[in-house]
């Protein structure tokens, strides 16, 4: 593969980005949504189960926050970088 390929798939990836963050913010809302919904549905009901369940999904909404958090960590990185694609699109 040549340099200016490999370039070019580069900013193209740079471009996903946005998508990827949005993506991840609708997981983490649907995460917090239902989960927090099956827990108060467990508990008015005393069902130890669906309010576990609802606990679980909260947990794995924890992960998808940190992804959140490492993407944005990653963007502000790259966008610090002298010649990377994403800063010079992006000023």
């Amino acid at each position: 593969m040549r340099p200016d390929q490999l370039a070019d798939e580069g900013a193209a990836r740079v471009e996903l980005i946005p998508a990827a963050l949005r993506l991840l913010w609708m997981s983490v809302a649907f995460g917090v949504l239902t989960g927090g919904v099956s827990v108060m549905a467990g508990l008015g009901d005393h069902s130890l189960g669906v309010a576990g369940v609802g606990l679980s999904v909260l947990a794995d909404v924890t992960g998808s926050a940190g992804l959140v958090v490492a993407a944005l960590a990653a963007i502000e990185a790259v966008r610090t970088t002298p010649g990377s694609p994403w800063r010079s699109r992006h000023r």
